[in-house]
């Protein structure tokens, strides 16, 4: 079937959460690779976003549902003929533009709460449907044979290209960036109990901004931006990464262990890094292990550990693992007909 979109949507007039920064630089480097103009996507704010999902969240998409099907008249995006890339933090469970038959969603969080086909139902009629995730993408042909679903793997702006040259001022040992894994901070707090000399930084949420805090020193500052965040990661010297489903005690995630740009953003910035991940396809898919090991047991955290705090930036080697992983490595995988 012939897929040629002509331009991309973007929810960025009205999203400002920094998760959602690396989204919009993926929309600009596809728009820059296809020639695609980026356009507002019909969601119209802030206050619809919510309600939306709570509804998805809470309601099962009920009170969508029923606004679709009461409205008698077509939307602007309804009437639309070209079709268009979109990128979808997470699925709506009701009619939307983003299922639309001429759209063709980019589906980041895929973790559903019960039945995936149910979510499924409502993209079946979509042209291309694409998944961020290997894992999700084999449970998706398993749910739903011959949908129109693909694999569009994550990847790392090419705008962070690391050339294997760079120097990095390592001014911070451990810098736990973002949600940390409850394991990996479990076996931190042991290491520096064993070590109390050890200094880590910590995100903390102050009067509703996103801060670092040592462990040594206190309050390091605000680091909220995207331009702050890659500062603070390219000055640490390790930091800890683990696939969102890692002992995930609360099922967040359905059993998926989804890869995250996370993962190319501290090799990108030089960092040494400790993790906890599964074996799956997906982390077989982007070569996790050639980097380095899942952390088992304590013993592995404070052997790695203890080395990587003393041992250069790798940033040599990490230029190489990234090589394969830049976005516009990954346009082959959109299948376009031209």
């Amino acid at each position: 079937m012939m897929f040629n979109p002509h331009f991309i949507y973007s929810d960025r007039h009205f999203q400002t959460w920094p998760s959602w920064q690396i989204v919009f630089e993926w929309e600009d480097a596809l728009s820059s690779a296809l020639h695609m103009p980026i356009v507002k996507s019909p969601t119209t704010g802030m206050l619809e976003h919510k309600f939306r999902g709570w509804d998805n969240r809470t309601q099962q998409g009920k009170w969508g549902k029923r606004m679709h099907d009461l409205r008698p008249w077509k939307t602007s995006w309804q009437k639309e003929k070209r079709q268009a890339l979109y990128f979808e933090m997470a699925p709506r469970k009701y009619p939307a533009f983003s299922n639309h038959p001429r759209v063709a969603p980019i589906l980041i969080d895929v973790f559903p709460d019960g039945d995936l086909q149910k979510t499924l139902l409502y993209y079946a009629q979509c042209e291309r449907v694409y998944f961020t995730s290997l894992e999700v993408f084999h449970a998706a042909e398993e749910a739903m044979p011959g949908g129109p679903w693909y694999h569009l793997p994550m990847s790392l702006p090419d705008k962070y290209r690391l050339l294997g040259t760079e120097s990095f001022e390592k001014k911070y040992p451990i810098v736990l960036s973002g949600r940390t894994n409850p394991v990996l901070l479990g076996y931190l707090k042991q290491f520096v109990s064993e070590n109390p000399g050890t200094e880590y930084l910590q995100q903390q949420l102050i009067d509703g901004k996103l801060c670092y805090v040592s462990n040594l020193s206190g309050l390091i500052g605000e680091f909220s931006g995207r331009e702050d965040y890659w500062k603070l990661i390219k000055s640490a010297q390790v930091c800890f990464y683990a696939t969102p489903g890692m002992d995930d005690a609360a099922g967040r995630t359905g059993g998926f262990n989804p890869l995250t740009p996370r993962w190319f953003e501290l090799l990108a910035a030089g960092c040494h890094v400790i993790a906890r991940y599964p074996d799956t396809v997906e982390t077989r898919h982007y070569k996790m292990a050639s980097v380095i090991e899942a952390v088992q047991h304590y013993d592995d955290f404070k052997t790695q550990l203890s080395k990587m705090l003393l041992l250069p930036p790798p940033v040599a080697q990490n230029a190489i693992y990234l090589e394969n992983f830049y976005t516009s490595k990954i346009i082959p995988y959109l299948a376009l007909t031209t």
